[in-house]
Order: C-alpha cells, then sequence, then structure tokens
C-alpha cells in the first residue's frame, strides 16, 4: 500500500468486474477510489503512470464514483457524497444511461463507462 495525504491506496494490476473490486476492498477495510481534489488526481495519475510504464499495467482503473441513482447526478458509491471536483476528458461525460460507472486513466482522464466492464482498480484505506 502506498500512503498519501492521510489514506492509504492499493493498485491492483489485474482487471475486475466493478463488483469484485468493491469486495476485494472491503475485504482490506477499504473501498474503491475517491478522487477529491487535483493534488490527489495528480498524484494517482503519476502512480498510474508508473505502473503502466514498468510493469505494463495498461488501461483504466476504477473508482467509486456513478450515476445510478439519478443520470447525470456523480456521487462517490461508498461514501455517498457528491462528486465536486471532476477531471472530465473531452467530451465526458457523455455515456447517458449506458454509462453511469467513472474510470480515470494515467493521464489523470475521467470517463463514463458501462458498469458491466472490466479495468484496473485502486482500494483506498
Amino acid at each position: 500500500m502506498e500512503p498519501y495525504n492521510g489514506h492509504l491506496y492499493c493498485f491492483h494490476l489485474r482487471t475486475a468486474s466493478l463488483g469484485h473490486a468493491k469486495s476485494n476492498c472491503s475485504s482490506i477495510g477499504g473501498y474503491l477510489l475517491e478522487i477529491e481534489s487535483s493534488a490527489e488526481n495528480r498524484w494517482l495519475s503519476q502512480r498510474m503512470y508508473f505502473f503502466y510504464y514498468n510493469q505494463g499495467a495498461w488501461g483504466s482503473w476504477w473508482t467509486g464514483g456513478n450515476d445510478v441513482a439519478k443520470e447525470g447526478k456523480y456521487k462517490w458509491g461508498t461514501s455517498g457524497r457528491d462528486i465536486v471536483y471532476t477531471n472530465w476528458v473531452s467530451p465526458e461525460p457523455n455515456g447517458g444511461t449506458n454509462e453511469n460507472c467513472i474510470t480515470v486513466d494515467y493521464r489523470g482522464d475521467w470517463a463514463t463507462v458501462r458498469c458491466g466492464r472490466y479495468f484496473l482498480y485502486v482500494c483506498e484505506v
């Protein structure tokens, strides 16, 4: 686990379904990533780039964000807080009712995706 700003982050380098990722995070006393600031997003993207460049961990990473309850109203799944800070890559969010979950890539760019897909993931403790 890697520390940042009072939290620990566990980077999982194998893809998983959203349910499996949530379950794994819960089993270590954590939750899927909730990005609260540009500084946190920048730190995470640097770590993700490291894993991409040095270990071939290519792809996007699940966050705990979604708009499942109300289309266009994004919340963090574990805390239930509204998502205030965002870093959408243009033209996101553009998924409509089919893309309700949020991923982040090694550039720190956010995108909406179908929740049934498989991605790398980060647990926050």
